[in-house]
């Protein structure tokens, strides 16, 4: 029985790592009428990505054993099915700063703001005009914004793009407004220019946070802090979180960011003092709202 699986879009940059086979499934699989605003959708088996695409059987099945070949997927016991080999975008991020083992440094910070917060948090670094998810911890409400790692959310658009936005320096900023393509987004919500852009971004800078008010999905609101690393202070991406909007609205925007402010400097605080070789967290605190 075959079943969809996410996967991302191959990241900006890294497209000349698959070859010609390999990169068809994400090329066609693009413009799927069947995935949202910020998924991709590969099926497991030969017979689904030739459905995909349009092509035979047995061209399914080479796609696919290309992209097992590059790493992209794993191929499952029974030689038959597929998977998704998330460790491969984790590869493909640590290859753009000096901390690799950033996920899983991380991940303690993303489960206290989960567990604070009550939804979902996530770690996204920056890939040309997007921003990519490298770390994902989900809500454990029944109800939530279905994501996972590699999800791709267009940096003018999500409160990620714009916290890391806030945290460049005024030439760094300019040359990454000038690349930015400014796609409207599902709502038309979003920025539509660099100057636009500009005036979100030093409002963000001035208030330690950036938000996304429904600009990449409709009933979703989002916030973020920037990411530094080490002694250097490092920039490296964004943290936040997301979740419905009434959830988000009940909760309050301003106090949900000063948990992932609070949160943020904690890690900062121990990857300066640490290098990241013995992370220290604080014990764990009430969470905001009712108890969850």
């Amino acid at each position: 029985m075959e079943k969809d699986v996410v996967v991302s879009e191959p990241l900006p940059g890294y497209a000349h790592k698959m070859n010609e086979e390999g990169g068809a499934i994400f090329r066609g699989t693009v413009g799927s009428p069947s995935a949202a605003p910020g998924q991709r959708w590969l099926p497991e088996s030969a017979g689904g990505v030739a459905r995909y695409l349009g092509v035979d059987r047995s061209t399914g099945w080479r796609i696919l054993r290309a992209l097992a070949d590059q790493g992209w997927v794993n191929q499952d016991a029974g030689a038959t099915a597929f998977s998704l080999n998330v460790t491969h975008l984790y590869d493909l991020a640590a290859s753009t700063h000096e901390h690799p083992d950033l996920p899983g440094l991380v991940t303690p910070t993303l489960t206290r703001i989960r567990d604070r917060l009550g939804e979902s948090s996530v770690l996204g670094v920056p890939s040309n005009s997007s921003m990519v998810y490298l770390v994902f911890v989900s809500s454990r409400h029944a109800v939530t914004v279905r994501e996972a790692v590699g999800w791709v959310r267009p940096m003018h658009a999500s409160a990620l793009g714009k916290a890391y936005l806030s945290a460049l320096d005024e030439s760094q900023l300019e040359e990454t407004l000038a690349r930015l393509d400014f796609q409207d987004t599902e709502t038309g919500r979003a920025p539509k220019s660099a100057n636009e852009l500009r005036h979100v971004t030093a409002h963000a800078r001035q208030v330690g946070y950036a938000t996304d008010m429904e600009e990449c999905l409709p009933g979703v609101i989002c916030v973020a802090v920037p990411l530094h690393v080490g002694q250097e202070r490092m920039l490296v991406g964004s943290i936040g979180i997301n979740g419905p909007r009434d959830r988000l609205v009940t909760l309050g925007i301003e106090q949900t960011a000063q948990v992932i402010r609070e949160e943020v400097a904690h890690l900062e605080d121990n990857f300066a003092q640490s290098s990241g070789a013995e992370m220290r967290f604080p014990q764990p605190l009430r969470a905001v709202g009712s108890e969850r």
